[in-house]
């Protein structure tokens, strides 16, 4: 082969910025949700869950792990806590939004959806993992 070889970690994290950005668009969507009139707050929930998980799977693809087929956020969490300490304390605020997913999905769980000042706490947290996620991108521009 002629040249340098791509730059691993490079590589990952381009991979990782996919599922950040989809994860954006979540983000965003829950705060659509949120604001509607009415607003639907079981959809909004699954949203922020939604972007929790996306986030978690691409922290853990930046760092050259598997991003188990899993919407279970206890799951993925602590590949990334041991990956990225530094992301800790919002990985496990956001423990509650794990089952927001399947209520939001399915009618006949039995779970009460969020109500909204769980969902805007959840977005919030989601957020703040965002926020964490470009400061340890170390080829953001």
């Amino acid at each position: 082969m002629s040249g340098k070889e791509p730059d691993q970690d490079a590589i990952q994290w381009e991979e990782a910025r996919r599922w950040f950005a989809r994860a954006d668009d979540d983000l965003g969507a829950a705060r659509l949700l949120l604001d509607a009139k009415p607003p639907i707050f079981r959809l909004a929930a699954f949203h922020c869950q939604q972007a929790a998980e996306k986030l978690l799977k691409g922290l853990l693809i930046a760092a050259r792990l598997t991003a188990p087929k899993s919407h279970d956020l206890a799951t993925l969490a602590p590949g990334v806590t041991a990956a990225f300490p530094a992301v800790a304390e919002v990985v496990r605020a956001l423990r509650p939004l794990g089952s927001w997913y399947v209520v939001a999905r399915y009618p006949d769980v039995n779970e009460a959806a969020p109500e909204r000042a769980d969902v805007e706490v959840a977005l919030q947290n989601a957020h703040a993992l965002r926020r964490s996620v470009r400061e340890l991108d170390p080829f953001a521009d």
